[in-house]
């Protein structure tokens, strides 16, 4: 179906986002219940789940009813805006005016990127500003101002440019709005794995068995990323440079670069199936954790032996996680406590410098939650893992398994060719 009305379409939007958050919510909320042993907490828990639910359900059916929409079916929906209006707000607080029209989907690709790139140029501008005042140095002051200068002129280009082209600017408040939205049902994807943390359309390529095999692949990826990153800086470089000459050798630069980037890209294609152009998920089947072993310990140890060696970095191993499972609640643990632990001292910095009490209190009731999940979920990860966030640890991949996110039509194709073999 296809809508060409624009409050029509905010409508919907709003509701398909409302319809994504209560789901997600439902889901979060079950995942709490599963973790809980609390009695009081548990019947909290469930109250709230219900209630999550009739609003989803509710907005659900008015979905079903007025687009033919039904979020709980195994059907997929993709939403495609075909038209967009372009508005700028033409006084403070005042009303939106029309200033532009995109008129393809392509097109409002295009202004989507373009509005992006010059996004980032404006806070990368506003970051400078921000640190200049803490820069005492005189020199590093100087190049950060034309640094600063820079990025600000192509901005300000960039930004010109963007509203003759589109009609958009980021000079006063402007967004897009839908006018005509193009609504596809599709069927379900196919499970392509065996494996069920691993989305449908993720098919296995291949498997790192060795802690060695995962180290270098590691390596590998992140020097790809790294060489990334360094080209573009090099482009944003080249883009604010004024001197020819410092221009020419950035430029040389970045062509040695991409040769060297394109080089290792048939490398990783070659060894691993692997392009970072490409979604790809790594999934932990087996894993070490290690320990660093206190004073202490280490004593103990030459006292039962004399001639005992201490390991070169201090860890010795403590168990290993054998399956996907068990590594993934691992994993979500210890990003949980790591979480909690930063939470706590964003809130403790906060409570230090607040001076309104109510604010003040409000803060010191997240801070006793936190504080208060952070022992929970210590408690777990010491009956489970002995491990605690008193001690230092190593996680060690020995072996994983690489998925690779395959395109809809790859998976026809894939279709076709199973197809062709049986008959």
């Amino acid at each position: 179906m296809s809508l060409n009305d624009v409050d029509q379409i905010e409508i919907l939007t709003q509701r398909i986002n409302d319809a994504y958050e209560l789901k997600a919510k439902k889901t979060e909320l079950r995942s709490q219940i599963d973790a809980t042993s609390d009695a009081d907490t548990l019947r909290s828990l469930q109250e709230e789940l219900e209630r999550v639910d009739t609003d989803y359900q509710s907005q659900n059916i008015t979905l079903i009813t007025t687009y033919g929409i039904n979020l709980d079916s195994p059907l997929e929906y993709l939403f495609l805006a075909q038209r967009a209006n372009v508005l700028v707000q033409m006084e403070d607080a005042g009303e939106f005016a029309l200033t532009g029209e995109l008129k393809t989907s392509e097109e409002i690709k295009q202004f989507q990127r373009d509005r992006s790139l010059i996004a980032q140029l404006g806070q990368r501008a506003e970051q400078i500003q921000q640190t200049l005042p803490r820069v005492d140095d005189e020199a590093e002051k100087a190049k950060l101002k034309a640094s600063f200068e820079q990025i600000r002129a192509l901005f300000e280009v960039s930004n010109a440019k963007l509203f003759d082209s589109y009609g958009y600017t980021f000079k006063r408040p402007s967004k897009t709005q839908n006018s005509v939205l193009d609504i596809y049902s599709q069927a379900p994807l196919p499970k392509l794995n065996n494996t069920p943390s691993v989305p449908n359309d993720y098919v296995l390529i291949g498997a790192l068995e060795s802690i060695e095999a995962n180290l270098e692949f590691e390596r590998n990826v992140n020097a790809m990323e790294n060489a990334r990153e360094e080209a573009k800086r090099l482009t944003r470089a080249i883009l604010t440079e004024k001197d020819t000459a410092k221009e020419a050798e950035l430029r040389e630069a970045l062509a040695k670069l991409n040769e060297t980037i394109n080089a290792n890209s048939i490398k990783m294609i070659d060894a691993y199936k692997y392009s970072l152009d490409r979604n790809y998920k790594q999934i932990v089947t087996k894993a070490r954790l290690y320990i660093k072993l206190t004073e202490d310990e280490i004593n103990q140890q030459k006292e039962k032996d004399p001639n005992y060696l201490v390991p070169e970095n201090g860890f010795v191993e403590l168990l290993s996680i054998n399956d996907v499972d068990a590594n993934l609640a691992f994993q979500n643990d210890a990003q949980l406590m790591e979480y909690l632990r930063a939470q706590l001292v964003q809130l403790r910095q906060a409570l230090e410098s607040e001076k309104d009490e109510a604010v003040i209190q409000q803060l010191q009731a997240q801070l006793d939650q936190a504080s208060k999940d952070l022992t929970k979920i210590n408690t777990t990860m010491t009956e489970v893992y002995k491990y605690s966030i008193k001690r230092s640890y190593e996680y060690v991949v020995e072996a994983s398994d690489l998925y690779l996110q395959l395109t809809r039509e790859e998976i026809a194709a894939l279709d076709l060719q199973a197809a062709k073999t049986t008959e």
